[in-house]
């Protein structure tokens, strides 16, 4: 070895090594995400070891239940593992809609509403507002969520899922919360903006539904410059 790398390896530790830390937390969670347990088993167990927490919040995010299994059954993971970055691994997949994942870390964990209460508004807001309806019914029963829950970040729930058409999880959000003309509390122009991104992405029945339940002018929305962008 010259004296460069010498030098280099001295302030960078990291330098010329076969793989540097960086790289081997990358390879564990992509493995994670993709649900390769087979390419996690051949990775130092060292470094499975050191990276368990994000490998198992990466399980949560992309589904892969089995190598989460695999995970648990073969290194030591605690409560707090579970509760780590603010409950990000149950956040990730009640967010993504994966209920099967998010029931099995609940009861694995023995997590319990208080666990739940921090970022709970938006692992129900990205679950809603990518339609997911069985995963936000659960995790509204299970854990006790309440309006005030659902209006977080001014009603943005509502507005992405009415935005995506997703009509029949929305209505079931604003009847189970009772989401009246009176209560809601939105930012300026985000209903009216919500109906257009509705219309413009070719769900009328959901728009004229949300266009009806709060009162929209939805006849301005539809403008011969939308039908013809449509056509």
């Amino acid at each position: 070895m010259n004296q460069l790398h010498q030098v280099l390896q001295v302030w960078f530790p990291n330098y010329a090594q076969p793989e540097s830390t960086k790289m081997y937390s990358y390879k564990c969670e992509r493995a994670a995400k993709k649900g390769q347990t087979g390419l996690l088993k051949q990775i130092d167990t060292n470094e499975i070891e050191k990276y368990k927490r994000s490998i198992l919040c990466k399980c949560m995010s992309g589904g892969r239940l089995e190598t989460a299994k695999w995970l648990v059954a073969n290194f030591k993971l605690t409560i707090e593992d579970a509760r780590a970055w603010g409950n990000d691994a149950l956040r990730r997949c009640v967010a993504n809609g994966y209920m099967e994942c998010a029931k099995w870390l609940v009861d694995h964990f023995g997590l319990t509403a208080e666990d739940a209460r921090t970022d709970r508004n938006e692992a129900l807001r990205w679950c809603v507002g990518n339609g997911h309806l069985e995963c936000a019914q659960w995790f509204v029963d299970y854990f006790g969520l309440v309006a005030e829950d659902a209006q977080a970040w001014d009603n943005w729930a509502l507005c992405r899922c009415v935005t995506k058409g997703h009509l029949v999880t929305a209505k079931w959000f604003v009847d189970h919360f009772n989401l009246t003309n009176d209560v809601i509390i939105i930012q300026p122009n985000m209903l009216e903006t919500a109906l257009q991104n509705c219309l413009t992405g070719g769900n009328e029945e959901c728009a004229r539904w949300f266009a009806d339940r709060y009162k929209l002018n939805i006849e301005n929305k539809e403008s011969e410059d939308y039908k013809s962008e449509s056509n």
